[in-house]
């Protein structure tokens, strides 16, 4: 059972969706809180990695859509996301599976059926809050709600071992791909996640206030993402935000 202080902590908690190429003004804030925070938090993961690069701050817009939760306003986490289809020449390529190998790509388009995943990167906790609260399995349990509105969609991410967050990934209903292999200098586990992953959340001790998050989030959506979204049947997601604040019909 929870503790009174959890419930009041995530009742101070707001959920947060936006393009990686945010335009708008609205919620101009919460795009550079987030990316202040990704940028801060990762550029000094590597520096503790002996031999690693800086960071590449552009990869923060190349994600479709970048998450974070906010605690009275402030930041405290982040999570990046990304749709790709692992059978498609183009999108196999791209940077987001350079750590793959040609064995594991065939795996996870075998898994996924052909339908695009969705890729959760950079995963990101305010340290005073990385063992208490709840706050990693919050990030990436809302991460499956996303996913879950996408017809038989995955999605797929790669641990920090060191960080444990490959024991975080299996609490959720992660299944191990590939196990202790060496990303960005560091031991990482590959994993997936499927309709039964986003069944085996609802049994978690905070999918309650999960769900009271997801239910009140703000979302200011991707429309090439929605598009597919649409277009697949998925169920209708509730949110805050819905119309887009740059919703402007352009003729060709």
């Amino acid at each position: 059972m929870l503790t009174n202080e959890i419930i009041q902590f995530w009742r101070s908690a707001q959920y947060v969706i936006l393009p990686g190429k945010y335009m708008g003004a609205k919620y101009r804030y919460e795009y550079n809180a987030i990316f202040n925070f990704w940028q801060k938090q990762w550029a000094d993961a590597f520096k503790e990695i002996k031999n690693h690069e800086p960071i590449d701050q552009t990869e923060f817009c190349r994600h479709e859509e970048v998450t974070g939760l906010f605690l009275n306003g402030q930041i405290i986490a982040v999570a990046l996301t990304d749709f790709l289809k692992t059978d498609c020449p183009v999108q196999s390529r791209h940077r987001n599976f350079e750590n793959f190998s040609d064995s594991l790509l065939e795996q996870i388009t075998e898994v996924s059926q052909s339908t695009p995943i969705r890729t959760v990167n950079y995963l990101a906790i305010d340290s005073r809050y990385r063992s208490n609260y709840y706050v990693a399995d919050m990030v990436v349990g809302l991460t499956l709600l996303r996913t879950s509105e996408l017809k038989n969609a995955i999605l797929i991410g790669h641990s920090r071992n060191t960080r444990k967050t490959n024991e975080l990934g299996y609490r959720l209903g992660g299944i191990p791909l590939l196990q202790n292999v060496t990303v960005h200098g560091e031991p990482s586990d590959f994993m997936y996640f499927n309709t039964t992953s986003f069944e085996f959340i609802k049994n978690h001790i905070i999918y309650s206030e999960m769900k009271t998050l997801w239910e009140n989030k703000i979302f200011h959506f991707s429309p090439h993402i929605e598009f597919y979204y649409k277009n697949n049947d998925p169920k209708q997601t509730q949110q805050k935000g819905k119309t887009n604040e740059n919703n402007v019909t352009n003729s060709l």
